[in-house]
């Protein structure tokens, strides 16, 4: 019985630690992407580049991608302490990948 009990709180142990890695990069990920921005955007990012690209937020784009940057890499830190092997989270993280560049080039072409 106590090895069952034992088992469990490692197992607890390791989902709280998860959920804390995540929420923690979650939130360095959305300050970071907004930190970009007004960034960009005191850089005046959106007039330079109008003239090549077109009329497009590239200022908002830009913080986007380094907010689903920091997003990755944190479920990949998290998954990583709750001991999942890594083909699973190599699955997991190329789509997400594939997801976001979806994200990205349909905000970018404006389809």
């Amino acid at each position: 019985m106590a090895f069952s009990l034992d088992i469990i709180s490692q197992l607890l142990i390791r989902v709280a630690g998860f959920i804390v890695i995540f929420v923690i990069s979650f939130v360095i990920g959305r300050v970071a992407g907004k930190l970009v921005e007004r960034l960009l955007n005191e850089l005046e990012l959106n007039k330079i580049a109008k003239k090549m690209v077109g009329k497009r937020d590239l200022e908002a784009i830009i913080g986007l991608f380094i907010r689903y940057i920091l997003y990755i890499t944190g479920l990949v830190i998290a998954l990583r302490y709750l001991g999942l092997g890594a083909a699973i989270y190599q699955f997991i993280i190329t789509i997400i990948i594939l997801l976001i560049a979806m994200f990205l080039l349909l905000q970018l072409f404006d389809v």
